[in-house]
């Protein structure tokens, strides 16, 4: 599907996921996959099998980890498992060092100002052509990645993040 997959566990439980969907569906995560992943293992985040609590991550989401000094970084795509063609991009930061869990949770929304608490990218029912739909908002995404990237690193919240 792609060459940015580093787990081999993941790779496969997701692939073999990813098979059972029609190929419209399976040529648009691909896409979303190829425009998404390099810009987050640039930023040195790996694919992993299992999330920092140690519980195996579902096939039909991908979790991509780093690890450093404030903790441990995750940014989670979890699409969904009707295989409809939306996805959810979230992150978290989780300081399991400390005397207790210190997690902050958040999701890339359209925009900052209303409440969410989770947004689906992708294509809606009502849209005509769902896989034009679908890519155009992987677009969009691709250019607000850089957001979370900041706010790990710099710790600025913005306009595009909702933190919980």
């Amino acid at each position: 599907m792609t060459k940015y997959i580093i787990s081999k566990k993941s790779k496969k439980a997701f692939l073999r996921w990813c098979a059972k969907g029609d190929a419209d569906y399976q040529s648009a995560v691909s896409y979303a996959l190829e425009s998404l992943l390099p810009i987050i293992v640039e930023a040195g985040f790996e694919w992993v099998d299992r999330t920092p609590d140690g519980y195996k991550v579902p096939n039909f989401m991908i979790d991509l980890e780093k690890t450093t000094q404030n903790g441990v970084e995750c940014i989670t795509f979890n699409f969904d498992k009707r295989k409809r063609l939306k996805f959810d991009l979230g992150f978290k930061i989780s300081d399991p060092s400390a005397e207790y869990i210190r997690t902050v949770i958040g999701n890339l929304v359209p925009r900052k100002n209303k409440d969410y608490s989770q947004h689906w990218w992708g294509a809606s029912l009502l849209s005509m052509n769902k896989q034009t739909a679908f890519k155009k908002d992987v677009d969009k995404v691709a250019k607000l990645l850089p957001q979370i990237i900041d706010f790990f690193e710099v710790g600025t919240v913005g306009a595009n993040i909702w933190v919980s």
